[in-house]
């Protein structure tokens, strides 16, 4: 029988420790790597570089106070108490992600709601079809923009409808 030095042993031991180490250390390994993980923010696919308080901060909710403009826009408030209409910051754009329409009292039939900017006596945006007496809700993921200094305005068939926008305010 071969008898094997304290030394060896020891060694032995050492190593044996170093393996079960290095069995554990692949997840903390992968844990560092992905903290040092590069993110390249372009147009096409950009990285949030703010912290998520400075960005609460930038969320937007408008109503027109439970008016559309028949005969001409109608525009947004940020609260009942307002007394301007909202326009977009000079240095900001608007992002709209979600449109709430309440039609519930309006005449018969579906309702045309208008929803944009209006240049010069025409109203450009997008048009709502909504059936009366409903709330219908409409979401945009990437969003309807609205640039700098632009104020939102509606337009449409049921002067009663109440519209609520939900959205963003982001740097130009």
């Amino acid at each position: 029988m071969i008898r094997l030095p304290k030394s060896v042993l020891s060694f032995g031991a050492i190593a044996a420790a170093v393996g079960v180490f290095a069995l554990t250390v692949p997840r903390a390994a992968h844990a560092v790597a992905a903290a040092l993980v590069l993110v390249t923010n372009t147009t096409a696919n950009p990285a949030i570089t703010q912290s998520t308080t400075s960005q609460a901060v930038q969320l937007v909710n408008l109503s027109n106070l439970g008016y559309v403009g028949l005969s001409g826009p109608s525009y947004f408030y940020v609260s009942a108490q307002a007394t301007t209409s909202y326009s977009v910051p000079g240095n900001q754009s608007l992002v709209i992600t979600d449109i709430d329409i309440d039609t519930t009292g309006c005449g018969a039939g579906p309702q045309n709601i208008g929803l944009g900017v209006e240049i010069s006596g025409v109203d450009y945006g997008r048009n709502f079809l909504v059936p009366t007496n409903a709330t219908t809700h409409f979401s945009y993921r990437s969003g309807i923009v609205f640039a700098p200094g632009s104020v939102p305005t509606l337009v449409g068939t049921c002067s009663g409808a109440q519209v609520a926008v939900n959205g963003y305010l982001t740097a130009n």
